[in-house]
């Protein structure tokens, strides 16, 4: 029986023989995703040059959008993220809202709703969101104060 297990364990080391892979380069992925998942994403813009980004003029003392990036998401839904920075050393409270467009640049009309944020001082701090419909291919983000 001892030799039996002897002799399993010599050919599972010498068994099947497979392509060495160097230890440094990654496996690859096990189930890629379909392409239109992996649809490429605009480069992030400086916020401060981003035209889609207003920001109430009571705001830019005490806060800034650092990058916006834009993708489309697995369902053909647009998607953005805008990363924002409280520059203060105190919490501050603002609210936004997002203005979806459509291909000919025309606000698709839905229900007006803003949302609040809030950041610790010196907090930053990702807003995502996903197009509430697959007409919406680009964005216009407005920040005001909390009221």
């Amino acid at each position: 029986m001892r030799n039996y297990f002897l002799l399993l364990s010599l050919a599972g080391l010498t068994g099947c023989q497979t392509e060495s892979t160097p230890l440094n380069s990654a496996p690859p992925p096990l189930n890629p995703p379909p392409a239109a998942v992996n649809a490429p994403s605009a480069p992030a813009t400086p916020a401060a040059a981003d035209k889609r980004i207003f920001t109430d003029p009571t705001l830019k003392v005490a806060f800034h959008s650092v990058n916006a990036s834009t993708t489309e998401s697995s369902a053909f839904f647009f998607k953005i993220q805008i990363d924002a920075q409280n520059l203060t050393d105190s919490p501050k409270s603002f609210n936004y809202h997002i203005d979806w467009l459509d291909k000919n640049g025309n606000v698709i009309e839905l229900p007006e709703m803003s949302l609040p944020m809030s950041l610790m001082g010196g907090q930053k701090s990702s807003i995502v969101a996903v197009a509430p419909t697959p007409l919406a291919k680009d964005y216009r983000i407005r920040f005001f104060p909390a009221q």
